[in-house]
């Protein structure tokens, strides 16, 4: 991929985060979705552990075997892979608009097998990290461990690749499903009428990281369209409870101590449950 591609992405991800940022903490602060939260300065600085951890662990890890150190990122094996003949098979579709549209619910669905996966397998192990948080926010974005973003980007890249996707479209995409994640995520009444039974919203997503389960293997898994749960009766929302305990049930072990934390982050399968 282009040098300058690869900029533009990184840093209009990292604007708008910015940007959007300090607009969620006001709505967040004004209109909240659960007056239960609180503004914990120790779950910022977790998620940010997280956040740091996903994006430079490959990268640290690389630079001693002197491998280019972004080689794992979602672009890069993009780059990559699409050049091997085993990946030649694609959809060509001339109309730009129409090739967008495929691509968008291709990728979607695909998120929502995935994420189903991730609750209803030895994936769980690295998703709990996500799901640790207390408190909600448009920060627990962050909170993802760094094995489950790098299987994913392998998943997420034979669509792109299926679906001779342009670079341009892929980072239009990706920005958008950001922004769109963090107003998930975060703590605000935030209503996509007319689409509120369509679209992943705040509540549906509150209601993904109950404590307790309305199914077995959760619910609400979609990314961006919430069709899918409908359709695979996967969906829970009732709209006028926003009474939800967030976290793991008490059976999941989860490090309570920073520093185990920070080492389950890296080290996932090591056994922390001793002293």
């Amino acid at each position: 991929m282009n040098t300058d591609i690869m900029t533009t992405i990184l840093s209009s991800s990292v604007l708008t985060s910015v940007f959007f940022g300090l607009i969620y903490i006001y709505l967040e602060k004004k209109y909240p979705l659960s007056n239960s939260y609180k503004f914990k300065l120790h779950d910022k600085i977790e998620d940010s552990i997280y956040y740091l951890i996903d994006e430079y662990s490959w990268k640290i890890l690389l630079q001693f075997i002197t491998v280019v150190t972004q080689v794992f990122s979602l672009f890069y094996i993009y780059s990559l892979l699409k050049n091997f003949t085993f990946f030649n098979a694609k959809i060509n579709i001339s109309n730009p608009i129409l090739n967008f549209i495929l691509f968008f619910i291709l990728r979607d669905l695909t998120k929502y097998f995935f994420h189903r996966l991730l609750h209803n397998s030895v994936l769980w192990k690295l998703h709990k990290v996500h799901h640790s948080t207390e408190n909600l926010n448009w920060m627990s974005q962050f909170r993802v461990h760094w094995a489950e973003s790098f299987i994913f980007n392998i998943v997420n890249c034979w669509v792109f690749i299926f679906m001779n996707v342009s670079e341009y479209n892929l980072i239009i995409v990706q920005i958008l499903e950001c922004q769109l994640t963090f107003i998930a995520h975060a703590n605000i009444k935030f209503k996509y009428w007319p689409l509120q039974g369509y679209l992943n919203n705040t509540l549906t997503h509150h209601w993904h990281h109950a404590k307790q389960s309305v199914y077995s293997g959760g619910q609400n898994f979609g990314a961006i369209l919430i069709i899918w749960d409908r359709i695979l009766n996967t969906y829970y929302c009732p709209m006028n409870s926003t009474d939800i305990s967030y976290g793991l049930e008490k059976s999941e072990y989860f490090p309570r101590t920073y520093s185990k934390k920070i080492l389950y982050a890296i080290f996932p399968l090591l056994d922390y449950t001793k002293k």
